[in-house]
């Protein structure tokens, strides 16, 4: 008592039982559970805090990292500061609202166990202060003995049949939102719209016919047309033809168009040089001088 009074934790049955507890409220709190400490209270001069006395066995949960499989929604798990608490076997509680004393027990070999929407109330079990000589030792040394006033028990046996809770029905649960979510009509229905084997054919014969792909082939790159531009090409050269034929055959035209006699040389005899030059005596001239044989 001196010791503590100190600041020193005393190291007592009440004190190491009461720490045990306070372990286990804190390991719940930090996944989310909302759990109340009790208020303080003072046995062979001792200060503890005596709850909620949580007990969890190992077949319940060996160790800390256990605890979110074993309570998988801790949002609605909540337990008051008076309550008691021990679990022990195979079991995951979904949701509970404790106030009170409640034991739950799962046979070995048993399927698993589930509370879901659960809640208790009742007197529960309550520390009473003991400092008889008469009392059993392990009371003396905690100064206080356990009153069990009144608690529900849960039990989970391994020919599948449950004592004191029960489980809501799975059936009514999965049957409720698979008739609102998947009726048998509406997953017909677009079954029926969305594939049927005509629409599917249809289209493959439209699009790829084999007349539709050839006839285009013929007619954007016929032979014919495109020979054609070479022969017009090729018609300038005969344009051109005539045009030279033209200018090589003027001499010969020419020729033909002259007399067919020659020029004689000039006779200077024939010349009457006494007379004036002018016009019609240079004519005169070359008449008389100028004769075509």
């Amino acid at each position: 008592v001196k010791l503590q009074e100190k600041g020193t934790a005393p190291g007592v049955a009440a004190s190491g039982e009461a720490d045990q507890y306070a372990a286990v409220r804190r390991i719940m709190t930090s996944i989310g559970c909302a759990v109340e400490d009790a208020p303080e209270a003072t046995f062979s001069g001792i200060k503890i805090t005596p709850g909620p006395e949580i007990v969890t066995k190992p077949s319940f949960a060996a160790c800390p990292a256990e605890y979110k499989s074993r309570f998988p929604e801790p949002s609605k798990i909540k337990i008051s500061g008076r309550s008691s608490l021990v679990v022990e076997g195979n079991v995951v509680i979904e949701s509970l609202d404790l106030d009170g004393a409640l034991v739950i027990e799962c046979e070995e070999g048993a399927a698993c166990g589930i509370i879901k929407d659960l809640t208790v109330k009742n007197k529960g079990w309550k520390k009473v202060a003991d400092n008889a000589d008469s009392s059993p030792e392990y009371i003396r040394i905690r100064g206080y003995c356990l009153e069990k006033n009144e608690t529900k028990k849960i039990v989970f046996k391994k020919d599948g049949s449950v004592e004191g809770y029960t489980p809501p029905s799975p059936k009514s649960a999965t049957k409720t939102p698979a008739q609102a979510t998947a009726p048998k009509s509406a997953t017909k229905a677009p079954a029926e719209v969305t594939a049927p084997k005509s629409a599917t054919k249809a289209p493959t014969e439209v699009t790829a016919p084999k007349s539709a792909t050839k006839a285009p082939a013929k007619a954007t790159a016929p032979k014919s047309a495109t020979k054609a531009p070479a022969k017009a090409t090729a018609s300038r050269s005969a344009t051109k033809a005539p045009a030279e034929a033209t200018t090589k055959a003027a001499p010969s035209s020419m020729k033909k168009s002259q007399p067919k006699g020659q020029f004689q040389p000039i006779d200077e005899t024939k010349l009457d040089l006494s007379r004036p030059n002018t016009p019609d005596n240079t004519v005169k001239d070359a008449q008389n001088c100028c004769t075509i044989s």
